[in-house]
């Protein structure tokens, strides 16, 4: 069915996985496009080839005692880097032997990950004693452990979620009250705040930034937040679903051209980053959906629902 806010209803050439009913609320695609890891429950990443929708090519399984927190794939090396309990971890994806793992902080937990192109892992942490370095950076080389490189202050209080830019800022959000905001530092000189953000009463989960460093996202409940970082002191656009639905993750397309959005209405949104205008609309009758993400190349998009499906189409943008 074709909603009548839409630009257009699409029904593109699609693939769907053929897996068990576990909601799929996290998806990534390999830096090479060619493998789709997604949660599996909390205790396990599934990883699946993404012309071979039989079932996944391997399956990662926490401990009895852990869970997976967050994962995403290193455009570095190609490591599957995955937050397991206290501890970071990354994994070949190929043998799903482990290539690193340490803990950055004992004692302390990790809220926020994120990964850069050098090998930059970002971290912002939830809990424990770490007044003085609520924010961490750390870099690994090929077959090293990664090894701090700075930190800085923050809240240290909650969950929080990071996000990178790729024209020197990194950006940490705070989400719980009374620190429902997102804090902008400079890599160089690091100390400098560049901009705190007030997110407002109903915080998003989600902060991401546009491949061109030029936009900032944030996904409340019941709208989209997007910031022009060239005009950060300014109101965000603010995007309204037409129906009572909630957005439930975002992701920008690689062009930059696009802001991709889920929502529990069961379909996907894409939006014009130029005017915030809907683009299109993706209807797949798959469950409401509660994860979304594009291949490197933007040729192809993938989102997982609340009944585990998970639909792979490409994108004709």
């Amino acid at each position: 069915m074709c909603e009548p806010e839409a630009a257009s209803c699409r029904r593109s050439q699609m693939l769907l996985l053929n897996r068990k009913p576990t909601p799929v609320g996290r998806i990534d695609f390999s830096p090479d496009g060619q493998t789709l890891a997604l949660n599996s429950g909390a205790n396990a990443i599934e990883l699946w080839d993404v012309h071979s929708p039989d079932q996944p090519r391997k399956t990662l399984l926490a401990t009895q005692f852990d869970v997976f927190q967050t994962f995403r794939f290193s455009p570095f090396d190609g490591s599957l880097v995955a937050l397991l309990g206290r501890e970071v971890v990354a994994f070949d994806p190929d043998t799903l032997g482990e290539r690193w793992r340490f803990n950055p902080q004992p004692g302390a937990l990790v809220g926020g990950m994120d990964v850069g192109a050098r090998g930059e892992l970002y971290l912002s942490f939830s809990h424990g004693p770490l007044k003085r370095e609520g924010y961490q950076c750390w870099r690994w080389a090929m077959g090293q452990a990664p090894t701090k490189l700075w930190a800085v202050p923050g809240p240290n209080a909650g969950h929080t979620v990071a996000s990178i830019f790729t024209t020197g800022r990194v950006v940490f959000g705070n989400l719980p009250k009374p620190f429902q905001q997102a804090q902008l530092f400079h890599f160089s000189p690091l100390e400098t705040l560049a901009h705190t953000l007030h997110l407002g009463p109903k915080p998003p989960s989600i902060l991401t930034a546009s491949p061109d460093g030029t936009l900032l996202a944030a996904n409340c409940p019941h709208a989209l937040l997007v910031w022009r970082l060239a005009m950060i002191e300014k109101s965000p656009a603010v995007i309204r679903p037409i129906t009572h639905s909630t957005f439930t993750s975002l992701a920008f397309h690689p062009s930059g051209r696009y802001l991709a959005a889920t929502s529990n209405d069961a379909t996907v949104k894409l939006y014009d980053t130029s005017n915030w205008a809907l683009a299109t609309t993706y209807t797949w009758d798959v469950g409401r959906m509660r994860s979304v993400a594009f291949s490197p190349d933007g040729l192809l998009a993938a989102a997982g629902s609340d009944t585990g499906r998970v639909v792979v189409w490409d994108v004709d943008v």
